[in-house]
């Protein structure tokens, strides 16, 4: 089997990833995440597509990549999981935001480079796509809000979603539907973000109530 010559713009893509895989501040990607030895047993169920540099790595060794930007959703993908995962405003999420501006540059730059922004239709990053969707900050709360909400609430969501954005909602498996956030347009995102955040603060303020109603019961004097 003969293996096919590799693109100019995927060794661009392979010095880049090399240049990541020895930077200090990035070990934590260099393999999938180990889940289950760190015991973080939610993790499968928050992040529906775990990538690494390592699988990175041996996809561009085996010349999966059709272009560059089938190389740049994987990246992507690798921030966007860090941010979703981890809350907003702690070090791994911010160090994911950093790496995810850096990067997207250099990524542009590529894209623009060898003129891939329009000819590839595999995949479409964030930073290649004409039309302007939700940024990778407002999916990761998205999806942390999301076990907020009581099983009630999350039906009205799936509802709304396939009323108005049934692509958003995978069937496959009868006992379980799945939201693909990637595949919300934004105008549905706003209005199904705007649903969620009325939820989550319906439930925070329940919450807080029995807190403090539970407070006061128990500054009573007793008989």
């Amino acid at each position: 089997m003969v293996k096919r010559e590799t693109a100019p713009e995927m060794l661009e893509c392979q010095k880049l990833l090399d240049k990541l895989m020895v930077d200090p501040e990035l070990v934590p990607f260099l393999e999938p995440v180990p889940w289950k030895d760190l015991g973080l047993t939610d993790y499968p169920k928050v992040v529906k597509k775990p990538m690494d540099f390592g699988t990175m790595k041996k996809k561009l060794v085996d010349n999966s990549y059709e272009a560059a930007t089938d190389f740049n959703k994987d990246l992507k993908q690798v921030w966007k999981n860090c941010m979703t995962y981890n809350a907003d405003g702690s070090d791994f999420f911010k160090l994911a935001h950093r790496w995810d501006k850096r990067t997207e540059k250099d990524m542009s730059r590529i894209i623009k480079k060898y003129n891939l922004s329009s000819t590839t239709t595999s995949s479409t990053s964030t930073s290649t796509t004409k039309i302007k969707g939700p940024s990778i900050e407002e999916k990761a709360s998205f999806c942390r809000m999301m076990y907020e909400v009581n099983e009630n609430q999350l039906g009205k969501i799936v509802k709304t979603l396939d009323d108005i954005c049934e692509a958003a909602l995978d069937k496959t498996n009868s006992d379980e539907v799945e939201i693909n956030v990637d595949a919300i347009d934004l105008p549905t995102f706003k209005k199904v973000d705007a649903l969620i955040k009325e939820f989550v603060n319906q439930n925070r303020t329940k919450k807080r109530a029995g807190v403090e109603s539970d407070a006061n019961d128990t500054k009573k004097p007793k008989p």
